[in-house]
C-alpha cells in the first residue's frame, strides 16, 4: 500500500500533492460531518415552561436514566429524541415529576403522629391551595398561579362566623389576559373546592395586579360590570335569534339586527300585610254564671266574655332579577339583488338593485316582534328598513382540496436524503479529479520521417563516408541540444546492402553523431 502511495506522489510535483492532500482532508471532514448530521436524532419538546428548580429536577432524573437531552429557551423547555419521548414521560411518571408547584394532598401520606389540631389545621390548607394550583396550572395557556387560601373555622354562634375568602395570581403564557368566562371558571372551581367559599369572595388578579374579577358595588351608581355583561348577553341572543329566522327568508348575510335591551336589576322584597273586618272569628270566650245557694236569698247572673279576632293576610314578594322592561329593535334588511347572466367573453353585466316593498316589510316586522316577544304595552319598538348593502367581489371559487404538494414542498420537508445524495454526487466529482490528476501525462509522439528522406536512394559508402563523416564533424562542434538515445536505432527492414551496413555501423559507433546529422536534415 505505501509503495502504491509513493508511485502515485511520485508522478505528481509538490504544489499538486499538496491541493490533492488538501482536498482530501476537506471531503473527509465534509463526509464525516455529513454523516453525523444525517445520522443526528431529531430532537422534541418533552416540556415547556417549567420552572428552572422543576427543570433541574427532572433533567437529574433524565440524566440517572441514560436518556440524552437539550436545554432551550433559558433553560424552561425539554428536549429529548423524538424515540425516547415514551421512555422519558414513563420514568418522570414514576417519580411523579414534574412536580412544579407546592405539594397536594400528598402530605398526608406520611404519618401524623405527635401533630397538634393546629398543624393538622395548616397542612390541611396547604394541600388544598397545592391541589388547586395544580388542577387551575393544568388549563391550558396558564403558565404559573399561586392559590391562598383564608379558611375561616365553624363558629358555636352564627353571629361569629365569617365567610372562607381566597386569592389566585394568575399569569398566562405570552402575557396575554384570561377570557372573562375562564376567570369566572377558575373562581367557580376554588368556590367548589373548599367547605364554605363561594364564588364572590374569590379574587383572582394577573401578575401585573389588575384585578380580573367582576366585583359587583351595590353602593355605586350605575350598572356594575357583571350587570353589563348579562345585559350584553341578553342583547346578543335576541340579536342571533331574530337573524338565524330572518337569514331563511331574505338570505344569510342579508340582514343585521340590533337590539337595546332594558334589563330590570333591583332586587325588590315586599311584605303585606291586610285585615278584613267582616271576616272575624272567635278566639277565646269567657263566660262566669253566678247561682245563688239555697236558703239564701239572691239572683242568680251570668257574664259571658268572647274576644273576637279580624281576619288578616300577610304576603311576602321578591321580584325577579335579570327580567326585561323594554326592548328596542332596529333591523335592516339588503335590497334585492338580480344578476344577469353573461356569455363567455362579454362584458359582464351590472346588477339591478330593487328596493324591497312594504308588504315584505310588514311581514319581516311581524315576524321580529313574534320572534322576540314585542310587547306595545311596555313600550317596546320595532323599526325595519330596507336599503342596499355593499355588493360582493364576485370571484372564481375556490377548489376545496388542497392542491397536491410539489417536488419542491416534499424536499423542504424532508431535506436529509436529498443533501446526502447530494454530498455523494460530490464526493465522486472529488475523486475523479483526483484520479484525473494523478494519471501521468501522455508523452510526446516521435516525429515521423519526412517523405524525403523515406525515399532517399543508397549512396556509395565513399559518399556517405565524406558526407556524413563532414556533416558528423560540423555537428561535432555544435552544442549539444538533444540527449542522445539510450537504445540503439531500429531502422526498419528493408533489403540488405553493403552501403546500408556501414551506415547502420557508423550509427552504432556514433550514435550521438547521427542524432545531430538527422537533426541537421530535418532543419535544411
Amino acid at each position: 500500500m505505501a509503495n502504491a502511495m509513493e508511485s502515485l506522489f511520485g508522478r505528481v510535483n509538490g504544489s499538486r500533492q499538496t491541493a490533492i492532500i488538501a482536498v482530501g482532508v476537506v471531503a473527509t471532514v465534509a463526509v464525516l460531518a455529513l454523516s453525523r448530521w444525517a445520522t443526528a436524532p431529531t430532537f422534541v419538546p418533552l416540556y415547556t415552561d417549567l420552572p428552572l428548580e422543576s427543570a433541574g429536577v427532572v433533567t437529574d432524573k433524565l440524566t440517572e436514566s441514560g436518556i440524552e437531552f437539550q436545554l432551550d429557551h433559558a433553560g424552561s423547555s425539554i428536549l429529548v429524541p423524538s424515540a425516547d419521548v415514551a421512555k422519558a414521560r414513563v420514568a418522570l411518571a414514576r417519580e411523579a415529576l414534574p412536580n412544579a408547584g407546592r405539594p397536594g394532598l400528598e402530605l398526608f401520606d406520611k404519618p401524623t403522629w405527635g401533630m397538634t389540631d393546629f398543624t393538622q389545621k395548616v397542612n390541611y390548607r396547604r394541600a388544598l391551595e397545592g391541589e388547586l394550583e395544580r388542577n387551575i396550572g393544568a388549563m391550558q395557556g396558564v403558565e404559573r398561579v399561586q392559590v391562598h387560601l383564608a379558611l375561616e373555622d365553624e363558629k358555636l354562634f352564627k353571629a361569629d362566623t365569617r365567610d372562607s375568602k381566597a386569592s389566585v395570581t394568575l399569569a398566562m403564557r405570552g402575557g396575554e389576559t384570561p377570557a372573562p368566562a375562564t376567570v369566572r371558571g377558575i373562581a367557580s372551581l376554588v368556590a367548589g373546592s373548599v367547605s364554605g367559599l363561594t364564588a364572590e369572595h374569590v379574587v383572582i388578579v394577573d401578575e401585573r395586579g389588575n384585578a380580573l374579577t367582576e366585583i359587583d358595588d351595590a353602593a355605586g351608581i350605575g350598572l356594575s360590570s357583571r350587570q353589563l355583561t348579562v345585559q350584553r348577553e341578553v342583547e346578543r341572543h335576541l340579536e342571533e335569534k331574530a337573524e338565524a329566522l330572518l337569514s331563511r327568508i331574505v338570505g344569510a348575510g342579508n340582514a343585521r339586527v340590533q337590539v337595546a335591551a332594558a334589563v330590570n336589576f333591583d332586587r325588590v322584597e315586599r311584605t303585606t300585610q291586610s285585615v278584613n273586618p267582616d271576616q272575624q272569628a272567635i278566639v277565646t270566650e269567657q263566660k262566669n254564671e253566678i247561682i245563688p245557694q239555697a236558703g239564701q236569698p239572691g239572683a242568680s247572673s251570668t257574664n259571658v266574655s268572647t274576644s273576637y279576632e279580624t281576619t288578616k293576610s300577610v304576603e311576602s314578594f321578591s321580584g325577579a332579577i335579570g327580567n326585561v322592561r323594554k326592548l328596542t329593535v332596529a333591523v335592516l334588511v339588503a335590497d334585492k339583488v338580480t344578476l344577469t347572466p353573461t356569455a363567455d367573453g362579454a362584458e359582464p353585466v351590472p346588477p339591478v338593485v330593487t328596493p324591497r316593498t312594504a308588504e315584505e316589510l310588514a311581514r319581516i316586522e311581524t315576524l321580529v316582534r313574534n320572534a322576540l316577544g314585542v310587547d306595545d304595552a311596555r313600550g317596546d319598538g320595532v323599526s325595519v328598513v330596507s336599503a342596499p348593502f355593499d355588493l360582493p367581489m364576485l370571484t372564481a371559487p375556490v377548489a376545496d382540496s388542497l392542491p397536491e404538494p410539489t417536488l419542491v414542498t416534499q424536499v423542504m420537508n424532508n431535506p436529509k436524503p436529498v443533501i446526502t445524495i447530494a454530498a455523494i454526487l460530490a464526493l465522486l466529482v472529488v475523486t475523479l479529479v483526483m484520479v484525473r490528476a494523478l494519471r501521468p501525462a501522455p508523452a510526446p509522439a516521435a516525429p515521423a520521417p519526412t517523405p524525403a528522406l523515406a525515399a532517399a536512394t543508397p549512396v556509395s559508402a565513399g559518399a556517405l563516408g565524406s558526407g556524413a563523416m563532414a556533416s558528423a564533424a560540423t555537428a561535432a562542434d555544435e552544442p549539444e541540444e538533444l540527449d542522445a538515445p539510450k537504445k540503439p536505432v531500429k531502422l526498419p527492414p528493408q533489403a540488405t546492402t553493403p552501403e546500408r551496413e556501414q551506415a547502420i555501423a557508423t550509427v552504432e559507433q556514433r550514435p550521438d553523431a547521427a542524432v545531430r546529422v538527422t537533426r541537421a536534415w530535418l532543419r535544411s
